[in-house]
């Protein structure tokens, strides 16, 4: 039993909201709900979401030292002790079984491009523990390329091509993310944390470019609302968007470490806004 739950928040289900993502390109483009396209992209979700347990387990894995002398990460379950490296490993071991079965049957279903993405993705997150996360800059542009990636994903397994604007947006705000994250991270511990990227970083500089790309992906997603969308009444979500941004930031100032999943799932009144622009979104696009 505790094991188990132990293995399982390994995993870090809860991230998997992230590969929500995954759904976009077929959400935005109304016609496309065909009982196959469902089908792929349930299959899509979960291979996307074993994948990233399998990033989260080998970060894990190989930050167990640093992880232990973070007030927070301590309690992650290699690093407390919950769940040893081999019973890490078999984990591992499962989930790049599950992810090959569940690829397979996509590609038999549709192609194999969707596993050039999960190899991209795979690819880029291994260099990133390895190397690039010492790399400023280039650390928070790999977090971006994650969210990307997803919606690259989601337009291969749902065959439907991303709208360049759509794409522009969602690098914006992941982009804010990330660098509110570190903003967040240098706040908390300073340049001496366990983070060695920290060190290049200053606090102002960091809300300078958090006020860039905030700015980008509103202009971003105004223009595709506005000119992409044949739906007049769109581009009176952009007040809601605008709203959402400033209630996270209000939460983001507030919250120890920055963590875009943390910041999100902690304040019933943010998921509120995202239910209600959701279903904004469903009322306009579909009935």
């Amino acid at each position: 039993g505790k094991i188990m739950k132990d293995i399982v928040r390994l995993m870090r289900p809860k991230h998997w909201i992230k590969n929500m993502l995954i759904v976009i390109p077929a959400f935005f483009s109304r016609n496309h709900w065909e009982t196959q396209i469902i089908i792929n992209l349930v299959i899509g979700f979960l291979c996307f979401s074993f994948l990233s347990s399998v990033v989260y387990i080998f970060n894990d894995m190989k930050d167990i030292e640093k992880d232990r002398q973070h007030e927070v990460k301590c309690f992650r379950p290699l690093a407390c002790g919950a769940v040893s490296i081999i019973q890490a490993k078999i984990t591992i071991l499962l989930l790049i079984v599950s992810i090959i079965a569940l690829s397979w049957l996509l590609c038999s279903r549709i192609s194999c491009i969707p596993v050039l993405w999960c190899a991209i993705y795979l690819g880029i997150n291994a260099a990133y523990s390895i190397w690039l996360k010492h790399i400023p800059i280039v650390d928070v542009a790999i977090l971006a390329a994650g969210f990307m990636i997803r919606i690259f994903y989601g337009a291969s397994v749902s065959g439907i091509e991303a709208s360049s604007w759509l794409c522009l947006t969602v690098m914006s705000f992941a982009l804010y993310m990330g660098i509110g994250k570190r903003r967040n991270e240098l706040k908390q511990t300073g340049s001496s944390s366990t983070r060695k990227v920290l060190q290049y970083y200053d606090l102002a500089l960091l809300e300078k470019y958090m006020m860039i790309v905030t700015t980008l992906g509103i202009v971003f997603y105004s223009l595709w609302a506005g000119m992409i969308v044949d739906n007049r009444w769109v581009i009176w979500t952009v007040p809601v968007v605008l709203i959402m941004i400033m209630k996270y930031e209000m939460i983001l100032k507030e919250d120890a470490y920055g963590d875009p999943v943390e910041v999100l799932l902690s304040d019933k009144v943010l998921c509120g806004m995202a239910v209600f622009y959701v279903s904004i979104m469903i009322i306009l696009l579909y009935i």
